[in-house]
């Protein structure tokens, strides 16, 4: 998609600038903002001259029109790819939950169920509203870093390979990093987590039975009244990309490890980055060590592992891809 967006807009600057123009991928991106401009300017005068309303309402709509969209210009390109992200999962949230439709078995995945197309719906899945607001929240916080990171990759690193937008670079990002993490969950759950429980239950069928209190008071703990039935129930289904965000922070902390954090509310005091990543990681992996089960450390870990492996050689896979679909391209065209 990148080569495709990319090449369209090339031929777009050799229309209007003659075959011979030197152009770079600021040059795409500014003449993109530019058409994007001009089209809600062509929405803005569509207001303005909408018949049959008063003239007074004319004014109130337009004035909502451009206070609403010329804040959506002014922030980055990133943040703005976050915004689209976050309406994507908020109509998601909305259509998987409407009883009617009965679209829940692909809204969350269950790892005993064993489908495999939960595994990118759950990645826009959320269970409750205040998890799609935290969400889209950190996302916003944690995407936009990213976003900007790969940008300048590509042109500091990989300048002769023109590139229209970073978007689908971070779209195959986020995706990437959100089915590892549940897929690492997946495995986890099936391998360790749900073996490990049918054990503790059979041990606790195993155990002595008990006649006095006496023999209560020196029983070892029983781990399972639980039947095989009941302990299914346990195993939550995978909602969310936080796996993604775990990505998100971990490439943000690698790249920038002396960068500051600091919260909207407070303490609002600046933390170190990487000191609140590494706080994060050894929690996430005492936690899955333990088995606890409030939040899905597996997938964190996950996501944190795609984050670091991305890192290293993520961006060299992406721009080799890249230079094999323009190659085929440019043949094709030939």
């Amino acid at each position: 998609m990148t080569s495709f967006d990319t090449m369209k807009w090339a031929n777009k600057v050799r229309t209007s600038y003659g075959a011979y123009k030197l152009f770079s991928s600021s040059d795409l991106e500014r003449l993109k903002r530019g058409e994007l401009v001009n089209y809600l300017r062509s929405w803005n005068i569509f207001l303005n001259e909408l018949p049959y309303l008063p003239s007074f309402v004319r004014y109130l709509v337009s004035h909502l029109f451009v206070l609403t969209f010329q804040t959506y210009l002014d922030i980055s390109d990133g943040k703005r790819l976050m915004l689209k992200l976050c309406f994507a999962t908020a109509i998601a949230w909305t259509v998987f939950t409407m009883p009617r439709l009965r679209m829940g078995k692909w809204y969350g995945h269950d790892p005993l169920k064993g489908g495999s197309v939960t595994l990118l719906t759950s990645v826009f899945a959320q269970d409750k509203f205040w998890q799609l607001l935290i969400g889209c929240f950190l996302l916003e916080g944690l995407g936009a870093p990213v976003y900007r990171i790969l940008n300048d990759e590509q042109k500091k690193v990989h300048p002769g390979l023109l590139e229209s937008t970073t978007g689908y670079h971070f779209l195959a990002f986020f995706l990437g990093a959100g089915l590892f993490s549940t897929l690492i969950s997946h495995i986890a759950t099936t391998k360790l987590v749900y073996p490990r429980m049918i054990r503790n239950i059979m041990n606790a069928r195993n155990q002595p039975r008990v006649e006095t209190w006496k023999q209560a008071l020196n029983a070892p703990p029983r781990m399972g009244f639980l039947s095989l039935k009941d302990s299914a129930t346990k195993i939550k289904p995978v909602y969310g990309f936080s796996g993604a965000l775990y990505a998100c922070a971990m490439l943000t902390m690698l790249t920038y490890p002396d960068s500051q954090l600091s919260l909207y509310v407070p303490p609002k005091h600046p933390v170190n980055l990487e000191t609140v990543g590494c706080a994060v990681l050894i929690f996430d992996i005492v936690g899955a060590l333990r088995g606890w089960s409030m939040l899905n450390h597996w997938a964190h870990l996950g996501g944190a592992v795609f984050g670091l492996v991305y890192y290293y050689v993520g961006t060299d896979v992406w721009y080799m891809a890249r230079r094999k679909w323009s190659g085929m391209l440019a043949y094709r065209r030939t």
